[in-house]
């Protein structure tokens, strides 16, 4: 199978069998990584301005759907590319206008993505259940919404979203994404920093990568406590 890191993070703590890879800014494709110790094992393991006819420019983050579809959201591009499962096939953008598509994950039997903007007709900022074809299911407004992390908080599935124009990281119930709950409001005395790229660490304890100084990767608790 095939787990995308989100660009610039590296916070993904991948299984063994699994292949791994990042989206590359200054190629637009690729970069694979060894998945236990991170190291490079191809610069360029995905040509994806080549695939995409040169349509991809900023792969910002990406995921296999349960198909074995493999989707890359492109920030600049303001699209979602879709690779058979081997990623060597492209088949397409899918059918729909966003604006600053940001991080995806997989979400009963399509994706949640992270959606920026209006431009274009995009539906806004907020996050975007997306069926297997593309199409939209539902549409839940948010602040500026960034990174996604399937995540459990007090026996409840969900997921935490990053939400840097609100500076806080919230917990959305998988059963009924409209059910918000304040997980880390980071913007508060503890810290301040613009939060984006979300990953949980094997204790159950989850990362934060902040973008705008004091920028770095902070860590959180099961509870959203700041652990340092």
């Amino acid at each position: 199978t095939f787990l995308l890191a989100v660009l610039a993070s590296g916070l993904a703590a991948p299984a063994a069998a699994q292949r791994l890879f990042a989206p590359d800014q200054a190629s637009g494709g690729l970069v694979e990584l060894d998945p236990v110790d991170g190291s490079v094992v191809s610069l360029v393991a995905v040509d994806l301005p080549s695939l995409t006819g040169g349509a991809s420019m900023l792969p910002v983050a990406g995921t296999q759907l349960p198909n074995g579809e493999i989707w890359i959201s492109d920030l600049s591009a303001n699209a979602v590319f879709r690779l058979d499962r081997s990623a060597t096939t492209y088949l397409g953008a899918i059918p729909v206008v966003l604006d600053q598509p940001r991080q995806l994950v997989p979400y009963s039997g399509g994706v949640l993505l992270a959606n920026g903007g209006f431009d274009g007709g995009a539906p806004g900022p907020g996050r975007i259940h997306l069926d297997a074809q593309g199409q939209i299911v539902a549409f839940f407004a948010t602040t500026q919404p960034f990174g996604l992390l399937p995540f459990e908080l007090a026996g409840v599935d969900g997921y935490l979203y990053t939400e840097f124009g609100f500076r806080a990281v919230t917990f959305a119930d998988a059963s009924n994404l409209a059910l918000q709950t304040m997980f880390a409001p980071v913007g508060g005395a503890a810290f301040t920093l613009f939060p984006e790229d979300l990953a949980q660490r094997a204790n159950g304890n989850v990362r934060v990568a902040s973008f705008i100084s004091p920028s770095g990767i902070y860590e959180l608790d099961p509870s959203g406590q700041v652990v340092q």
